[in-house]
């Protein structure tokens, strides 16, 4: 009896520091508190004064750059594809569905001092028969393709760290949800959408030195070194703009319904991404928390002194100041009102306070009035736990913590099909 209770307590620890490693929280105590169902009155700052869309396109430019400049680094003028190499895979995978291919993209970026790059990063794809184009859902992995979209015959670049009945593995499963690692890829095949997904670390690796290198090495010298404007959120978006570009010239595909998905910390490169990208219809962003959309400022959970200290690459180094009384000229509602019209879903777990919840209804609150500018039903709910998938802002909120449950993916897909069927 008492080692099984040693065991027990033991497991306790490592699950406790897998998910401070894996998920970004940093403290015990924050997992012990509960998101709100009704938020508090809160006016975010600076706010959005545009009062006709003429007016709110004047200041979109002002915002953008601002955006850049103090959170996620330079956007580079967009990638021009120059191939793209489709191997195809086991066609007999998921029921027979329609293509299975592996894709691997080259794209020239054109950098800001006149010179330019090629990079090449890797995309499996899955389309459903269909004899119409079809929606397609983007996604940027914590896992490499082999094991997001398993038994397609996809080399394994990093042995079995997502798949297997490894430590590691089971570790993930465990903490995040079943679906952290991989999709449910027939689910999601049989409601009629295909599914494309990247690697990101493939290309920029989430790493202080090797992220910001990748940086330089693709986008230029200027993104390195003391006075650097890199940002790796930032490159994923840019990636993630460069794969909906590809998939948008594809006949089988529909390219007015490509979606972004991302969970995390590619929930912040999925808003970014659904911003900067005109290939982008629609993002469902899913705890993606501060420097996604969670406010900066006035918050709970992670903030962003934490998240610079523990991910200094994710963001540009003025990011820093966010956390001071420093003047700052955006916060993240202008992030989503930058992304209107176009629709967002806000994924949220009531034990997931680390990525404030109710700061990102907050921001959702306040991008309203550029949505209602367009014409369209922003924010459309008074209460966190109120689900509208037709609105277009749609805020998601479940009971748990940090992760891609079973719960998740039925919510996600019904707000795809409220605004792409």
């Amino acid at each position: 009896m008492h080692l099984l209770k040693l065991k027990r307590v033991r497991l306790f620890i490592i699950i406790l520091i897998g998910y401070a490693a894996l998920s970004s929280c940093g403290t015990s105590g924050i997992i012990l508190q509960t998101a709100p169902n009704r938020p508090s009155e809160k006016i975010i700052s600076p706010e959005i004064k545009a009062a006709s869309l003429a007016e709110w396109e004047e200041q979109k430019s002002f915002i953008n750059n601002a955006l850049q400049r103090d959170i996620y680094g330079t956007f580079p003028a967009a990638a021009q594809i120059i191939s793209i190499d489709k191997t195809p895979l086991n066609p007999s995978i998921y029921k027979g569905q329609g293509r299975t291919e592996n894709w691997q993209i080259t794209i020239n970026i054109a950098r800001e001092d006149g010179t330019s790059s090629q990079g090449q990063f890797e995309m499996a794809l899955i389309l459903p028969k269909s004899d119409d184009p079809v929606p397609i859902i983007t996604m940027q992995t914590f896992c490499p393709t082999n094991s997001t979209l398993p038994g397609l015959g996809i080399d394994a670049k990093y042995g079995d760290m997502c798949e297997g009945e490894g430590f590691g593995a089971n570790l993930m499963l465990y903490v995040f949800g079943r679906y952290i690692a991989t999709p449910p890829i027939e689910d999601i095949l049989a409601r009629g959408y295909g599914i494309a997904t990247m690697f990101p670390s493939d290309i920029i690796p989430d790493q202080r030195q090797r992220g910001r290198e990748a940086m330089t090495a693709l986008f230029g010298p200027s993104n390195l070194g003391p006075n650097h404007n890199a940002s790796v959120i930032g490159g994923w978006a840019y990636i993630w703009a460069a794969a909906a570009k590809a998939l948008a010239a594809d006949s089988a595909i529909n390219g007015h319904k490509i979606a972004s998905f991302g969970h995390s910390r590619y929930g912040k490169s999925a808003l970014l991404a659904a911003a900067w990208s005109d290939d982008i219809a629609a993002a469902v962003s899913h705890q993606s928390g501060t420097g996604g959309a969670s406010i900066s400022r006035g918050k709970k959970g992670e903030t962003v002194t934490q998240i610079m200290e523990s991910y200094p690459h994710w963001f540009a180094p003025a990011y820093a100041k966010y956390d001071n009384d420093a003047p700052i000229d955006v916060e993240q509602h202008h992030l989503l009102a930058l992304i209107a019209p176009k629709p967002i879903l806000l994924g949220n777990a009531k034990r997931d306070v680390w990525s404030d919840p109710e700061g990102g209804f907050f921001a959702a609150r306040a991008a309203n009035h550029v949505y209602n500018l367009y014409g369209k039903q922003g924010l459309s709910v008074d209460r966190l736990n109120r689900f509208d998938p037709n609105a277009n802002i749609s805020y998601w909120i479940r009971g748990g913590t940090h992760g891609i449950v079973k719960e998740d993916w039925p919510a996600f897909l019904e707000f795809l099909d409220a605004h792409f069927k």
